[in-house]
């Protein structure tokens, strides 16, 4: 073990990942809630996941939003009613149906991305490179762990 790692594991304290963990959540949100704040977290996930997923089902983004089918049918019953979702036959099954965000869903989206990187960049922007470089590693790591513990 290099000598930086054992300093890094000396320092380590549980609070203060959660510290860094809040302060960077807090952030994300803000920038959901200046763009987006007529529109409640559970559905902004849902369309961020329809987004991310086009055409996919209400089963399977149910499945994504860890909801039973009947709730994400509802919630997305509020989102078509909004004007920013869609529901399409599929293409590969009639019984099936798709969704798709609408155009207004789309910039909706676009406009949450732009806010959060302007609010992202403004605080990068006060990091050394070096301590930009080490977030961005120590997130990526984090990332890769995150989608080895789903599946």
């Amino acid at each position: 073990m290099t000598q930086s790692t054992q300093q890094a594991e000396q320092r380590f304290d549980p609070r203060t990942l959660e510290e860094a963990g809040r302060a960077f959540v807090s952030t994300w949100c803000r920038s959901q809630q200046e763009v987006a704040g007529h529109v409640p977290p559970s559905q902004l996930h849902a369309l961020e996941t329809i987004s991310a997923r086009p055409d996919i089902s209400v089963r399977d983004l149910a499945a994504e939003l860890h909801a039973i089918p009947s709730s994400a049918s509802r919630l997305c019953d509020r989102l078509v009613a909004a004007g920013l979702l869609e529901r399409l036959p599929n293409d590969a099954d009639r019984r099936l149906v798709a969704l798709r965000l609408t155009v207004a869903g789309e910039e909706l989206m676009r406009d949450v991305a732009r806010q959060r990187r302007r609010d992202l960049a403004a605080v990068l922007d006060r990091l050394s490179a070096e301590q930009r470089a080490r977030l961005v590693d120590g997130l990526t790591a984090f990332a890769d762990h995150v989608g080895q513990a789903r599946h």
